[in-house]
């Protein structure tokens, strides 16, 4: 360690050393051949080609040292840009914990992130209750699952249009797993990434039912629509409108479908 400090001391004074000891050796090397012209001027020449040499080379290593600190100097530069660009989002981040927890928590209104391929990204407690859905089913999840094949077909268009970077208002109904229905007044809003392109759509639902709206289908409504769809298959089975036979046959189980395997006939037959 004691070594390099005194070299490194006594290197900015190394290249005058050298300089002067160079010349020391030129002076008696003139004084030992009897000062001869030839001699004077091929060694003056070795001298002043010594010390430009010297200088070219202080001269290069001096502007290598400014250019590196130059560089040095913009790199400190930015990284003070960059911490201030840190300090400020942590603050952001910060300052904006509050909202974030009353969009996630606290905010009635149901809200979805929806991306290009259709997937949830994001929502907050509202969009899980108003749905009953728990966070697996909805995580990541197609909009086909999380609102079901035929909320998704009603809404697919809206969703197109907002992935076109346009927003959607409309309403809709729909039905729970326990069979009610509600009423949604439902809003998309288009996500644009910096380069301009939409990432996605947010989903903003709120549940405009009014009080006593909710219908839930009692077992007679079910047994109801049960029957209409057997007249339905009835009607089109048969093609005439008294379907109330073939009904009353199928429900006491003496409808029955035949068939008749077709065998077909080889070439030489």
């Amino acid at each position: 360690m004691q070594g390099r400090k005194l070299f490194n001391s006594v290197r900015p004074f190394m290249s005058v050393l050298a300089v002067i000891a160079t010349a020391t050796v030129l002076v008696f090397t003139i004084y030992f051949t009897e000062l001869g012209p030839e001699w004077i001027t091929f060694l003056t020449g070795i001298l002043v080609a010594a010390i430009l040499a010297e200088a070219t080379r202080r001269s290069y290593a001096e502007w290598v040292v400014i250019r590196r600190t130059a560089q040095l100097s913009s790199l400190k530069t930015k990284f003070e840009r960059v911490s201030q660009l840190l300090k400020a989002a942590e603050n952001a981040a910060a300052a904006s914990k509050p909202r974030l927890r009353l969009i996630d928590e606290v905010l009635p209104i149901m809200v979805a992130f929806v991306d290009r391929e259709g997937c949830c990204q994001y929502h907050n407690r509202a969009f899980l209750d108003g749905l009953r859905l728990r966070p697996e089913q909805a995580d990541g999840r197609h909009m086909r699952e999380v609102l079901g094949a035929t909320v998704y077909r009603e809404t697919a268009t809206a969703a197109r249009q907002s992935l076109n970077g346009h927003a959607a208002r409309y309403e809709r109904t729909q039905k729970m797993a326990d069979g009610t229905i509600y009423r949604f007044s439902v809003e998309h809003l288009p996500q644009f990434g910096l380069d301009g392109k939409v990432t996605g759509f947010y989903m903003l639902m709120n549940d405009i039912t009014e009080p006593g709206d909710a219908h839930r289908p009692t077992q007679l409504e079910s047994s109801v629509e049960q029957g209409m769809f057997v007249d339905s298959y009835a009607e089109q089975v048969t093609g005439n409108q008294d379907a109330i036979l073939i009904r009353t046959a199928i429900e006491k189980g003496e409808f029955s479908l035949f068939c008749q395997l077709i065998t077909p006939l080889s070439m030489n037959s």
